[in-house]
């Protein structure tokens, strides 16, 4: 009698073990009909990296032993103009055009990182030949340096995830009281979020456009300022998030190589590269793979 008892007893816990088995594997596979989706840009604001691999960013560039070699100078810090790739070589929009002048024109380009505010100083001690490093032709620079023919231009815009809850900002008033991501040393873009936010309280100044853009894309953040450029080269990376941008109304740019003033036989030849990459299709190649378009 005993022996039934405990016999039934194990049966009956193993029958409640086993339905407990049941319910929790039944609840675990369930999807609730209420479970909200995704969103797209949060989901891939985790994975989203400073130095997108959607591009081939490894630089191959060979330099030729029978050509003199330029040193150039640059804040290599700034994708996607000039930054280090996976093996720590200078890669991006501008060196790969230098070195593509270089060829045209029969000289080696080597990029050695340095600090923007002595431009002027190791131009005229020759310490560089030239300085590429997202430079705009301001009148105050063009009195200490020659720079040459503009390489390309920029503007300073917002950008904003393109979905429903943002279908009413279309127009910089429209960012009032919203909250802006910023990069936190460019001081133009700051000022800008200041005045279009309406308040300090709003503006989210991070250490590198990266992290700003990533605030967005994660939704801890209504809208982001920067360069156009860098803007397009995260958009042009990741497809999947659909970015529209904000006209600021900041007035184009233009940006181009700088040299030693008065040294007008540089400048000639990297003019005449220039041109050259141009007119052989090179420069559209560069400009669709960095910015994703020519404009």
């Amino acid at each position: 009698m005993l022996l039934f008892s405990k016999n039934v007893l194990c049966r009956k816990n193993t029958l409640l073990a086993s339905c407990l088995c049941v319910a929790v594997i039944t609840a675990s596979c369930s999807k609730p009909e209420n479970q909200p989706k995704t969103d797209t840009a949060s989901a891939q604001a985790s994975t989203l990296t400073e130095t997108p691999t959607a591009i081939d960013t490894v630089s191959d560039y060979t330099p030729n032993p029978k050509w003199e070699t330029l040193l150039v100078g640059s804040e290599i810090n700034y994708p996607p103009f000039e930054f280090q790739d996976s093996n720590s070589r200078p890669t991006g929009f501008e060196v790969e055009l230098l070195q593509e002048i270089g060829k045209a024109e029969e000289f080696n380009v080597q990029f050695l990182h340095h600090d923007r505010t002595k431009i002027k100083e190791t131009l005229d001690n020759n310490k560089y030949r030239i300085w590429a490093s997202a430079l705009s032709i301001k009148p105050e620079r063009a009195e200490v340096m020659d720079f040459t023919t503009p390489i390309i231009s920029s503007e300073i815009i917002a950008g904003v995830i393109d979905n429903e809850k943002n279908a009413n900002i279309k127009t910089a008033a429209d960012l009032q009281g919203k909250k802006i991501a910023v990069n936190k040393n460019a001081k133009t873009t700051s000022e800008y979020a200041l005045k279009l936010s309406g308040s300090e309280q709003f503006v989210v100044p991070l250490e590198s456009f990266y992290f700003s853009v990533r605030e967005v894309f994660s939704g801890k953040a209504d809208a982001v300022i920067s360069d156009n450029r860098v803007l397009d080269y995260y958009i042009t990376q990741y497809p999947n998030i659909k970015i529209k941008t904000i006209d600021l109304n900041s007035g184009k740019k233009d940006l181009a190589f700088a040299v030693k003033k008065g040294d007008t036989q540089l400048l000639t030849k990297l003019n005449s590269g220039l041109a050259k990459v141009k007119e052989n299709g090179t420069y559209d190649r560069l400009m669709q793979k960095w910015f994703g378009g020519v404009s």
